[in-house]
């Protein structure tokens, strides 16, 4: 292999490379920390086209990521020869709830063809904003809050669980009639009075967003049927007793009887009307 071709197949390999290192790009948060009820963040992209010749239609992207709010920047440009523009990317006040933390903006530039030229990170902190309180209340007849239900039958076991990642500064449970009681979840209770029923957890923790977290159930009255004797004396029974069954079985007996009971009267009318 000729001195001047081995010198041709590297500057092929490394053109790409070249074009690529005429562009500079650096992105200037206007602070290292920014501060909540203080600060806008401020974030300025300053591009520069060190060729000789015009580059145009490049695609400037940015996008920031991280404990902030999601924000995204474009723009496309054109550049004289060994031009730089300085773009304001993003520009915003905080809010209280936004998460706070680290943040991470990554600027993207792209030819008038979809390629990638180069891509830039920087990061910077946001503080002071405040953090969301996280709950969820669990309502279920199982101690380990498995399985959500909203409806009990008088009579039954109600547990009540949660997950938070801060423990409430109060916990009240709202009877039907009204009464408020203070409970500490994990808790249990006796389904005893029909109505609606309400758990509310109160968060006032400084640092974190004040919320009241609740969630409601109902308890109703357990049905019964009466024996289909009328002699004097026979009481009123409920369905588990008179059929021997649970709560649950007993009703579907008493859905599915009903249903073929209905089928069955159907299929008479059709065949009468033939």
């Amino acid at each position: 292999m000729t001195m001047d071709l081995r010198l041709f197949i590297i500057f092929f390999l490394f053109l790409p490379f070249v074009a690529e290192a005429s562009i500079i790009v650096q992105i200037l948060p206007e602070k290292e920390v920014f501060q909540f009820a203080k600060d806008n963040v401020s974030v300025n992209i300053s591009v520069t086209n060190q060729d000789d010749s015009e580059l145009v239609n490049l695609t400037i992207h940015s996008i920031l990521e991280g404990n902030c709010t999601p924000w995204i920047y474009q723009e496309r440009l054109s550049f004289e020869p060994n031009e730089t523009k300085n773009l304001i990317a993003h520009n915003f006040p905080l809010k209280e709830y936004d998460p706070g933390g680290r943040c991470t903006v990554i600027a993207k530039v792209f030819d008038d063809e979809g390629k990638v030229l180069l891509i830039q990170e920087k990061s910077f902190e946001v503080a002071g904003t405040l953090k969301r309180v996280k709950s969820e209340i669990a309502i279920s007849s199982d101690p380990a809050g498995i399985g959500q239900r909203y409806i009990f039958v008088k009579g039954e076991t109600i547990f009540l669980t949660m997950q938070s990642n801060l423990k409430p500064n109060t916990s009240s449970l709202i009877y039907p009639d009204g009464t408020v009681r203070d409970i500490n979840l994990p808790e249990m209770i006796l389904a005893d009075a029909p109505g609606t029923y309400r758990v509310v957890l109160s968060y006032l923790e400084e640092g974190y967003i004040s919320i009241n977290s609740s969630k409601t159930f109902s308890v109703i009255d357990r049905p019964g049927v009466k024996d289909n004797l009328s002699h004097e004396g026979i009481k009123t029974r409920s369905c588990e007793e008179f059929l021997g069954l649970d709560y649950l079985r007993c009703y579907l007996v008493l859905a599915a009887l009903i249903a073929t009971v209905g089928i069955v009267l159907f299929l008479r009318k059709k065949v009468q009307r033939r």
